[in-house]
């Protein structure tokens, strides 16, 4: 999202912002974004760039206020060779730190027997999450 808003110095700045908007089109997503915007900004937001999000899930906490993207690899076998075979899927979580993010991408697996490694994890450039 770009837009204006006045800043603490009473002076209008140009701001962009990452966020995530649940919908079922790209369109429902930019309108819904473009509303949640209309309130703040002092002119008229824009949605710059639309797509569709990476993320298979996202997992809140209570306590957190930044975005992190954590990459969990997947361990399975193939059936074939026998050999390991490693699928990437991307979550994002909220919290406020990255141990903490960690820990929630861990209690998301605590019931799975799939066996993974979280291969990578680090803050995102997301700044709100807006649910259906």
């Amino acid at each position: 999202m770009a837009f204006e808003k006045m800043g603490e110095d009473g002076l209008t700045k140009k701001t962009k912002e990452t966020v995530v908007v649940e919908a079922f089109s790209i369109g429902e997503a930019e309108k819904r974004a473009l509303e949640e915007y209309a309130p703040v900004a002092t002119g008229e937001a824009e949605c710059v760039k639309a797509g569709l999000a990476s993320y298979k899930e996202i997992f809140f906490a209570d306590d957190g206020d930044i975005f992190y993207k954590a990459k969990v690899a997947l361990i399975g076998y193939s059936e074939t060779t026998g050999k390991e075979k490693r699928t990437n899927v991307y979550y994002l979580t909220n919290a406020p730190s990255i141990e903490a993010a960690r820990k929630n991408i861990v209690e998301a697996y605590k019931d799975s027997a799939a066996d993974y490694v979280i291969a990578n994890i680090g803050e995102s450039k997301v700044v709100e999450v807006y649910e259906k």
